[in-house]
């Protein structure tokens, strides 16, 4: 049983070395710098200049919270993605959404004052910036906090 089961571990690693690899020496050398920017096919949009990927950024992140008081739970996992797009030197846009996952082990979720902090999509923030100068620069900006996280006043009673 013994020399069986040696054998077919030495059969198992010989098998796969027996294979060798091929090399085609008459394609053309692949620019994958270029492959990567534009793909294989390149259309116009993405490779013209109206999308440039160069100008464009991308963050992601995914937390998950987990907290408990008083006798109850609660816990909340959330991904969220913030995507920034420079259209000239001086206006660049950016926006920022995430998805609210179920609570799993929450037991407050039916209190949550939160509607459209619930599970499913939303939207963050979305910001349009053009700097005049270098200590100047017009935004414009939307923000959606959920209710009791932040106020720009430091008070609710408004």
């Amino acid at each position: 049983m013994k020399r069986f089961l040696a054998s077919m571990i030495l059969f198992s690693f010989l098998i796969p070395s027996a294979g060798f690899g091929q090399l085609k020496s008459n394609q053309p050398a692949v620019n994958f710098k270029q492959l990567l920017k534009f793909g294989l096919n390149p259309i116009g949009l993405v490779s013209g200049s109206v999308f440039s990927p160069e100008k464009f950024q991308m963050q992601q992140s995914y937390s998950f919270i987990v907290s408990s008081f008083n006798g109850h739970a609660i816990s909340q996992a959330m991904y969220l993605n913030t995507m920034r797009y420079k259209v000239s030197d001086p206006l660049t846009l950016s926006l920022q959404w995430g998805y609210l996952m179920n609570q799993p082990f929450s037991q407050l979720s039916g209190l949550s004052p939160n509607l459209p902090f619930r599970n499913g999509l939303f939207l963050s923030s979305a910001k349009l910036e053009y700097k005049l100068g270098n200590h100047t620069k017009f935004q414009m900006e939307f923000n959606r906090y959920p209710g009791g996280y932040y106020s720009p006043l430091m008070w609710d009673d408004r």
